[in-house]
């Protein structure tokens, strides 16, 4: 079991970090649906239209991403370094990635089975 945990610290860090490139990559392409037909139509006024709803939606998903990629971040260090909220947060959040299919569904089953062990738990106790 020691080398789930380890293998599952490595792929909470991986989830992190695409999370994170994702977003920048959202925030980018945001920008250029909001800016881009604006100006290709000559029409300045509509350069920075865009709805206030969309924007509230983009900047809610974006910031829930951003903490969500800092938290698996978080995660798969404290589970690489044996920490007790490591397994905790792990369980927290292989429970949430259950509604990211496909890939979250994946990571959140294999982080439940590992982390729901007895075997895992003492792996965890005896780190204390």
């Amino acid at each position: 079991m020691n080398t789930h945990v380890t293998l599952l610290g490595i792929l909470f860090i991986i989830s992190g970090i695409k999370r994170l490139f994702l977003v920048v990559l959202l925030m980018l392409a945001a920008a250029g649906l909001l800016v881009f037909p604006g100006i290709l139509l000559g029409l300045p006024y509509l350069a920075f239209g865009g709805t206030a709803l969309v924007g509230v939606i983009g900047a809610f998903l974006m910031c829930s991403n951003v903490f969500l990629g800092i938290l698996d971040i978080l995660c798969g260090y404290g589970l690489i370094e044996r920490k007790k909220w490591g397994r905790i947060l792990g369980i927290g959040l292989g429970a949430v990635s259950l509604a990211s299919f496909p890939l979250g569904t994946i990571l959140g089953i294999y982080a439940l089975w590992v982390l729901l062990q007895e075997e895992t738990d003492i792996l965890f106790w005896k780190s204390i």
